[in-house]
């Protein structure tokens, strides 16, 4: 075996080994090698004999175990000689006496601490050689409870070396040369996003875009199958960047770090971030948040429950903003809920100045001395100051710097308010993990198999709380199996089953017993009810309804709860508590009050919906199927203020309408669905439309409502439309249809004719769309419905563009806009306005089509309408095209898909990209025209959108002759123009865009 670096006396990464002046050698048996192990992790520190045995036989040493132990450590001192290091034992407590450099695994993190002073090419080097100090699976033959977690931990840590290495590699230039080894590790890691962020950027720098997209695509598929989840904000946002091609991402343009050139009393203090850290993201952006542009900092307190994750959050942003704090970081664990007493403030002062280079002899005796003398180091620096564990206000008070360069962040279960008297305090309050994140977890911490298929049950068991899930996967061993524990979970004494066997104070039921308990009545009976309530978080209205109090009462409890802890403030109006604390608080609310009634609470949410579609949408109050709330609904001011109270609380209006579903409130069910549909339409949220368009069908139908059930029917279609599922689009049409002929439903047969057109164009059944349009049109003539025959006469005109027939197109769509102003309404005039300006692109009429482009656009702007302003400002990109203006046509063509590419449905998203492919091939940029074109390709597959197909083969067709790829693009103009005789289209080499979605009636 080679020896992994010269002064390396003790090897954890991979076999437990140690290495002497007559080589290496085992470190024996699997538990002699878990002794060394044990001390080997924290050398110079004393570690118990209970400790130890712990370690080795866990809930079940032998009779004779102390003796074993001293056995173990005896045969250990003896290899230990041939190295010159040493095992002492004071107290019924064993050290080892090892420098850090004595042992690979604090070899190798004091590498990887230098390399993060460093500038690129150094770091690199840095990394490499600690990456070169693993010689396999750490801790290799050493069994049991403690050694897994250890290993677990270690090979996330590995990981993060290497992610480490890529960056600084990519920091320096050498994109080329790692992608190899990203490959490599990508294989292995396929859902680490940072890695894939890696290597899509290499890629990109490599000149090959085509495969960086293809790598964002599989790692969204995997987070899709994996984890039900998207990838993150940073993610997403590279792959926004690379389809644009932003010149930043370019090598000549990556950012060095500042090279390292510090005093040596630079602290570098931090752990190591943590490589379990799982999610997170909205409070690491709210983080962000809190350091004003000006640089002011104030101080951030996470505060939250025990066991929420908030060390790990405050380690984890430490990390991500170290690089704005050049003069060091310090680190300190105030032990504020530990089962000793906490660090004295003035005893954390003195730690504080030794870290800061302040010998002992030079610290002041008394308190208020060494506060100033910290605060005089500080002055004029910018440092990094975390504060672990704290206590009280009392306790952080003297370690808050003078002035406002340096900035603490302080976690603690206390609220900290008291430091708000006399500083700029910000508080970040922590709640359990998602439930992906929460398996990503448990991902983590159970490597073994056969434990995966129980990652997801065992996350909702556990709640999302960090501590519920490490304690559960601590309760995994040979003789509790992961389906036990499932089950365990499962049954009436889940709580009492998420306890450390070896430590009853963290039990959870226990530690919520105690609370309730201590609450007044009348806030526990608030607590109970959460309890039982269909959603968390929830606001006090609703909670009044079901509970039979005043709103007023119910706030005053609600502060009761928080001050203990029981619930936290999600917003201004809005109140959560853990998933842990609701499932019991539910199980006391069925002991002590019995089921209870939700539909109080369903029919304030209906309130609120119908109110808040009034607002945005002018859709006046309908007969509804539901009683009104006898508790109010909040007074919203305005369209804008009844917009962003929805959007605050979709995820909580959609869990109602699906416990409703759940509690058979058909009633309720269906008035919600009315509610709120326009709003998912509007934001364009088209699976969570889909979903709840589905319960309307389903209520519809137990409710025998016909009417309802051929609206439900056809907007479901649209949902599904959207979605890319046309066949099943079209099949609920055909229902929908069917009912209102036999019910003498005349508007409702002629709005579902006039979806059928639209689905079958996109189908490809141009003649029939056609057909279905007229057919709609002429009813609603007849019924003197005006908006929707309009509606019609623009979809017989997009029909006719598709067939080449812009002079057609143009008369249908104008008549659709003279039949509105005709009888004075509104109906989609701006949308259609812009199909005009599309045809009149076409039709080479510029200067009109500027006319009737920048009228719609306007209106888009102004109503928020960010679907309509991305249609819009793409079609306006091709009109630069025609006029020869690239430039403008590409930046069009860009703010198009920064809008458009994160709502939509898949119609929307291809003919952005294939409208900006044709506009890039145009501008003399073939290549990033065909990465457009490519992107959309795959997108219009994957719906079986044969138009956007035919456009994508045909714009990658013209970008390869341009880039001199003769065969390719026969082929793919060979594929075009199969697709557009299919289409009864005569080949061309440009076709209109595919319909913007509009208002369904």
């Amino acid at each position: 075996m080679t020896k992994p670096s010269e002064g390396v006396r003790i090897g954890l990464l991979g076999e437990v080994v140690l290495y002497g002046q007559r080589g290496h050698v085992s470190a024996g048996t699997p538990k002699q090698a878990c002794v060394l192990a044990v001390l080997a992790m924290q050398p110079h520190r004393a570690v118990t004999a209970d400790a130890l045995m712990d370690r080795l036989w866990g809930d079940n040493p032998p009779d004779t175990a102390r003796k074993t132990l001293a056995g173990y450590v005896a045969r250990l001192r003896g290899l230990l000689k041939d190295c010159d290091l040493s095992i002492t034992c004071r107290a019924s407590s064993y050290t080892l006496w090892a420098r850090p450099e004595h042992i690979d695994l604090h070899l190798m993190r004091e590498l990887t601490g230098r390399a993060r002073q460093e500038e690129p090419h150094a770091a690199a080097a840095s990394r490499r050689a600690a990456a070169s100090l693993w010689r396999g699976t750490p801790l290799t033959g050493v069994r049991g409870r403690w050694a897994e977690l250890a290993r677990t931990s270690l090979e996330r840590e590995h990981v993060g070396i290497w992610s480490e290495l890529f960056a600084a590699e990519l920091a320096a230039g050498n994109h080329q040369r790692i992608l190899p080894e990203l490959a490599e590790w990508v294989a292995r890691e396929p859902v680490h996003e940072t890695l894939t962020a890696h290597h899509m950027l290499a890629l990109h720098r490599s000149g090959r875009t085509t495969e960086a997209l293809a790598a964002y695509r599989s790692i969204r598929a995997a987070l899709r199958d994996e984890h039900g989840s998207e990838p993150g904000r940073a993610l997403t946002e590279l792959h926004r960047r690379i389809l644009q091609d932003d010149p930043q991402l370019r090598p000549e343009a990556a950012t060095e770090p500042v090279a390292a050139s510090r005093s040596a009393r630079t602290p570098r203090q931090l752990p190591a971030a943590p490589h379990a850290f799982t999610g997170r993201h909205a409070e690491l952006t709210r983080l962000d948040d809190l350091i004003a542009p000006d640089g002011t900092l104030p101080v951030i307190a996470i505060v939250g429950a025990g066991g929420t994750g908030k060390t790990a959050l405050a380690l984890a942003w430490a990390h991500r903003v170290i690089d704005r704090f050049p003069d060091g970081q310090l680190f300190i664990d105030l032990q504020g809920r530990s089962i000793t007493e906490p660090v004295r403030a003035e005893d954390a002062l003195e730690m504080l100045l030794r870290s800061l280079g302040v010998a002992i002899a030079d610290i002041p005796e008394r308190p208020a001395d060494k506060a100033a003398l910290y605060r005089s180091l500080l002055a004029g620096r910018r440092v990094l100051i975390v504060c672990d564990n704290v206590a009280d206000s009392a306790q952080l008070r003297p370690l808050l710097p003078g002035g406002d360069s340096s900035l603490v962040v302080a976690t603690s279960r206390t609220r900290l308010t008291g430091i708000a008297a006399g500083h700029d305090l910000r508080s970040l309050t922590l709640d359990a993990l998602s439930h992906a994140d929460a398996v990503a977890l448990l991902d983590r911490l159970l490597t073994e198999p056969d434990t995966r298929p129980y990652h997801s049950r065992l996350a909702l068991l556990c709640g999302g709380l960090p501590l519920a899930l490490r304690l559960a996967a601590g309760r995994l061993d040979p003789d509790l199996t992961a389906e036990e524990l499932t089950d365990l979970l499962t049954g009436p004494e889940r709580l009492a089953a998420l306890t450390a066997d070896d430590d009853p104070a963290l039990g959870l039921r226990a530690s919520f017993d105690r609370s309730m308990q201590a609450l007044p009545e009348a806030a526990a009976r608030l607590f109970r009810a959460m309890g039982g309530f269909p959603v968390s978080p929830a606001e006090p209205e609703p909670l009044a309804a079901v509970t039979g109090t005043t709103v007023a009462d119910t706030l005053t409890r609600l502060r009761t709860l928080a001050s203990a802890h029981l619930v936290h403030r999600v917003d201004k109006t809005q109140w959560g508590m853990h998933d842990l604390l609701r499932e019991y608080a539910a199980a006391r609310h069925r002991e002590l009050d019995g089921p209870g009634d939700r539909t109080p609470a369903y029919n304030w949410y209906v309130d609120a919906a119908l109110a808040a579609r009034e607002l945005v949408f002018g859709v006046p109050p309908h007969i509804r199927l539901s009683p009104p709330s006898e508790v109010p609904t909040p007074e919203l001011a305005d369209r804008q203020a009844a917009l962003d109270w929805v959007d605050q609380r979709l995820d909580t209006l959609l869990a109602i309408a699906r416990h409703a579903v759940a509690d058979q409130a058909w009633c309720q069910v269906a008035d919600l669905v009315s509610g709120l549909w326009r709003h998912l339409f509007f934001r364009q949220r088209v699976e969570r439309m889909r979903g709840l368009l589905t319960d309307g069908v389903l209520a519809a139908t137990r409710l025998g409502d016909d009417g309802r059930l051929v609206e439900f029917l056809r907007l479901a279609a649209h949902a599904e439309s959207d979605a890319g599922e046309r066949t099943a689009a079209a099949e609920r049409l055909t229902e929908s249809v069917a009912i209102a002929e036999r019910i003498g439903h005349g508007l409702g047969a002629a709005l579902g004719r006039l979806a059928m057109g639209q689905v079958q164009l996109q189908l490809g059944d141009n003649d029939s769309a056609y057909r279905n349009a007229q057919e709609a049109h002429h009813a609603a003539v007849a019924l003197e419905v005006w908006h929707i025959a309009a509606d019609a006469l623009d979809d017989m005109g997009h029909a006719a563009a598709v067939r080449g027939d812009h002079l057609l197109a143009k008369e249908h769509i104008t008549a659709a806009l003279r039949l509105l102003a005709e009888h004075g309404e509104q109906g989609n005039r701006d949308p259609i306005t812009t199909h005009l300006g599309r045809v009149q692109v076409r039709l080479g009429e510029l200067d009109a089509a500027e006319e009737s482009l920048q009228s719609s656009l306007r209106v888009a702007v102004s109503t928020d309408d960010r679907i309509a302003e991305a249609f819009n400002r793409s079609i306006i990109g091709c009109l630069r095209t025609a006029q020869g203006r690239h430039q403008e046509a590409v930046e069009e063509h860009h703010r198009a898909l920064l809008l458009g590419l994160n709502s939509g449905g898949t119609g929307l998203h291809t003919e952005l990209l294939n409208n900006a492919g044709e506009g890039y091939t145009a501008a003399g940029r073939p290549q990033r025209a065909r990465d457009h074109h490519a992107e959309a390709l795959h997108i219009a597959e994957q719906a079986d959108d044969p138009y956007e197909t035919m456009r994508a083969c045909r714009g990658l067709a013209d970008a390869c002759t341009a880039l001199g790829e003769s065969d390719a693009a026969a082929e793919h103009r060979a594929r075009a123009d199969r697709l557009a005789l299919r289409l009864g289209i005569v080949p061309r080499s440009h076709e209109p865009p595919a319909r913007e979605p509009q208002s369904v009636g």
